[in-house]
């Protein structure tokens, strides 16, 4: 048995020294394997299958979008291609991730923009992965394996996989990982005393400017997580008041100007689009969904559809069931991860400072997470969250509050990124974390990724010479999203209708017009057939889309167009 023993003690400690020569390189290698593991069913079909994820074909039509209208020379947060007939729509509102669509600009132009959402869904958590590392290397001033499992459990949180593929903006979180590490170093140095240089202001508003072009609410978070982090350290370590008097001097001045300025030359093409741009939603999304987003108060202790052991877990729920709008719940930490932070509060005075704060970070997210509103599983109503103080203050009024829970698993990575030593003394409570720590990471295993539907590869053919140069139009109108994608496939060969986008009129959605009641229930008439065609004629469409597998949108629509053209996930109507 000792012989054993000291095999494995051998292989255990050599496995550590190969880390801790290339722990950066040795991390991208395991979080690399472990996305292709989970987002199999994507690889092996890299060009033919997507996310099931109705958002996900926003994405689609960003990969292409994007980089389309920059080699034409236009803006890329302006299109013309989507709502054709009503101005077009400011993707500075909307979600798109427009600069996601530059980056893998090589991946779409040789697979196509299919693949490109693909491979991106895999390098997504990889590269959350590196980033979070390099934050917590930081903060712990560690470099061992604990720093690489915590940053595998931050890129691989449930908030980055059930978003990935349908919310890049908020899954794609590297870009702000940097910028936390970046915002950590700045204000360790402000509580010493010292001052800021222009370098570090200047990549600091490099990332900012980077993250507008993915998305501004994940910005808008990572930003409040950087000031309660900033508070608590202050609250947390007394000896790092000493530096906060600290009075700005000119180069200071200079420095914070040069970031700003940075910022500004990144960004202008969204700025230019979110100050001077029309097509402004006339109210807020997050708004009228709010009262969705309450506090679900079983996020707090059960594990997620996206981890390998739900069903083996005792008190785990399947997110279906915890809300009427499951797919924001994403606030989950898992019964060891509240553990973790237990056991750190009832030992709160034997902890480091490093470990108060984090619990203290994570808790003031946690709070935040859970909405206006406090109820139990999405449903009744009860008293006010935390969230309602702050919830009208501009720019944070369009967060929507659980997405907060960046700053739990930020939390959660710091407590077990140091945990790389045993205490020194005899603790009960340490020894418990340390262990609570290390099982948190097993338990956010994620499952292999099945949420796939097939997409054809022979449609774009026929879309470019059925629909080429004309006006389109997609039934039913639900069915938009599917549009942008095919119409990102045929090389935007065609201007839509309408798109994903809120318009400025009485139906966000865009006008309702006599075939899509046609398209839902069938022409109960010919005069209404007949309406229906004329009214295509009068706005222009020359071309009406459904998918080929909506049988009954297709028996629907064939009495009064004709019977359709079928492409493969297409059937189209050039209207008579």
């Amino acid at each position: 048995m000792q012989g054993r023993g000291a095999v494995v003690g051998r292989v255990a400690r050599r496995a550590e020294s190969i880390h801790d020569d290339h722990p950066a390189l040795l991390t991208a290698v395991l979080a690399t394997g472990l996305a292709v593991w989970v987002y199999f069913s994507l690889v092996v079909h890299l060009r033919t299958a997507t996310s099931a994820d109705p958002d996900t074909a926003l994405f689609i039509w960003s990969m292409g979008h994007a980089p389309w209208r920059i080699l034409n020379g236009h803006n890329p947060f302006m299109t013309s291609v989507i709502f054709a007939t009503s101005g077009g729509a400011n993707l500075a509102y909307n979600a798109t991730a427009p600069g996601l669509g530059v980056v893998m600009y090589p991946v779409t132009a040789l697979l196509g923009p299919i693949a490109a959402v693909n491979v991106l869904m895999i390098l997504t958590p990889v590269l959350n992965t590196l980033a979070a590392r390099r934050i917590l290397r930081l903060i712990t001033q560690r470099n061992g394996v604990p720093v690489s499992v915590a940053a595998a459990l931050i890129g691989f949180s449930p908030l980055a996989l059930m978003h990935n593929g349908g919310r890049f903006q908020i899954a794609f979180q590297a870009v702000m990982l940097l910028l936390l590490a970046e915002l950590w170093s700045l204000g360790v140095q402000w509580l010493r005393g010292e001052h800021l240089t222009i370098m570090r202001a200047v990549r600091i508003g490099a990332l900012v400017g980077v993250q507008m072009w993915i998305g501004s609410e994940l910005l808008a978070i990572t930003l409040g997580i950087a000031v309660i982090a900033l508070i608590t350290a202050v609250v947390v370590d007394r000896t790092a008041r000493t530096g906060i008097a600290v009075r700005p001097t000119r180069r200071d001045l200079v420095a914070v100007g040069a970031g700003i300025v940075v910022v500004g030359v990144v960004a202008a093409p969204f700025l230019s689009a979110l100050l001077f741009g029309g097509e402004r939603y006339t109210q807020s999304y997050h708004a009228a969904a709010r009262h969705l987003f309450g506090l679900r108060l079983a996020n707090a202790v059960t594990s997620t559809e996206a981890t390998l052991l739900n069903d083996h877990l005792p008190l785990a729920v399947g997110r279906s069931r915890l809300s009427v709008f499951p797919h924001e719940d994403t606030g989950y930490i898992s019964i060891a991860g509240v553990a973790a932070l237990a056991i750190v509060a009832a030992s709160w005075r034997r902890r480091t400072a490093l470990q108060r704060g984090a619990v203290m970070v994570s808790l003031i997210c946690w709070l935040l997470a859970l909405g206006p509103t406090i109820r139990w599983a999405g449903t009744g109503t009860g008293p006010f969250g935390p969230w309602r103080v702050v919830e009208r203050l501009p720019v944070v009024k369009e967060i929507v509050a659980n997405r907060l829970s960046f700053g739990i698993f930020i939390a959660l990575g710091v407590l077990i990124a140091g945990s790389a030593r045993r205490p020194t003394a005899p603790d009960r409570a340490a020894g418990i974390l340390l262990v609570a720590c290390w099982c948190i990471p097993v338990l956010l295993i994620p499952a292999r990724f099945t949420g796939t539907t097939k997409v054809s590869a022979v449609a774009e053919d026929a879309l470019r010479s059925g629909c080429g140069g004309g006006l389109v139009i997609t039934m039913p109108q639900a069915l938009e999203h599917d549009a942008m994608a095919w119409q990102a496939r045929s090389d935007f060969g065609f201007d839509l209708y309408r798109g994903f986008a809120f318009r400025n009129s009485s139906n966000a959605k865009g006008d309702v017009i006599e075939l899509d009641q046609i398209a839902v229930s069938g022409s109960s008439t010919d005069a209404s057939a007949s309406a229906a065609v004329t009214q295509l004629r009068a706005l222009k469409i020359m071309c009406v889309l459904s998918p080929s597998a909506a049988a009954d949108t297709v028996a629907n629509l064939s009495p009064v167009l004709g019977p359709p053209t079928i492409a493969g996930d297409v059937a189209l109507w050039a209207v008579p």
